[in-house]
């Protein structure tokens, strides 16, 4: 039996799971939902620590200066329509360009979200934003593309990395109702200078989220029978196998012939929540086989036939 590379795609909007998805988008709609404040850094701080900067026509994500003033910068979102419990499918946070004279490489950004299912609008006192209780949960973005050398740009290079874990992380928690708000944190290393709604309403942060209705997220996945999806079964040639994960987890999968020898195996460690699919190419013989997967601190076995 000759066996070919095995084929894993992670599809967190696979057709399968499209079905219901809803796109929902909202910007920054108050002039303290965008806001900076001082903090300490790999580079020097020549301001005081936990000063705000109100009113600011932009926002410096990274460092205020080429070489000086690392900054928080908090972004708060109100009135999102997204139900409790769905599935985030794509996530991200939306920048305009607002002067490229401060660009300075590497730029590389975390981002978190508050631990709150409905967090107040920030203010000009001293620590506004630190003081905020945050998600272990973080992301990281490495700032690239040569978009950020022209003033106006709100392309995929002006987009944060995938924020799905957080926004799901929030959607996820007790409480957590439709139309309430979500705040997230950005400070990192070098500069990337951004619209803020002082500066221009228009073009001010733009959050965009993708969740599916007919994955209800957590609270309905942990209900089903089975997290794992094996298709075509009978199959020739390939099969697939969907694995709704509940919250990241490392994935394994092995195939097994009917003698109990191991035909195929793929480990995924530290898989985002959410669903993939992992497509297997093999040429395996008529007869049958035996999928397991492991996963979500479970383990399942499904019997699949080969024709």
């Amino acid at each position: 039996m000759k066996t070919k590379q095995l084929l894993v795609c992670f599809l967190m909007g696979s057709a399968a799971f499209m079905l219901g998805q809803t796109t929902f988008t909202v910007r920054v709609n108050s002039a303290l939902d965008d806001h900076e404040e001082r903090i300490a850094g790999s580079v020097p701080q020549t301001g005081t620590i936990g000063n705000m900067d109100a009113g600011s026509s932009d926002l410096e994500l990274g460092n205020e200066k080429a070489a000086a003033d690392p900054q928080l910068v908090g972004i708060r979102f109100n009135s999102i329509a997204i139900p409790a419990g769905v599935l985030i499918t794509n996530a991200y946070i939306q920048f305009t360009v607002d002067d490229i004279g401060k660009n300075t490489d590497p730029c590389v950004l975390t981002l978190q979200a508050e631990d709150n299912v409905n967090p107040a609008t920030f203010s000009d006192s001293p620590f506004s934003l630190s003081t905020r209780s945050l998600m272990a949960t973080s992301v990281t973005w490495t700032v690239s593309g040569t978009t950020w050398g022209t003033v106006g740009s709100a392309g995929p290079d002006q987009r944060t990395a995938d924020i799905k874990s957080l926004v799901q992380a929030v959607v996820n928690k007790s409480g957590w109702t439709s139309g309430n708000s979500m705040a997230f944190f950005i400070k990192g290393n070098g500069t990337r200078e951004v619209e803020s709604y002082d500066g221009d309403a228009a073009n001010a942060p733009l959050l965009v989220v993708q969740y599916t209705t007919n994955v209800t997220g957590v609270n309905a996945l942990e209900n089903k029978k089975s997290l794992v999806t094996v298709y075509p079964n009978p199959f020739k040639n390939t099969f697939n196998v969907v694995v709704d994960v509940l919250n990241t987890s490392n994935v394994l999968i092995s195939v097994y012939d009917i003698t109990g020898k191991l035909v195929e195996e793929k480990s995924i460690p530290q898989a985002e929540a959410g669903s993939f699919k992992y497509t297997s190419a093999s040429e395996l013989q008529s007869g049958m086989y035996f999928v397991k997967v492991q996963a979500n601190n479970k383990q399942e076995v499904i019997k699949i036939i080969a024709q």
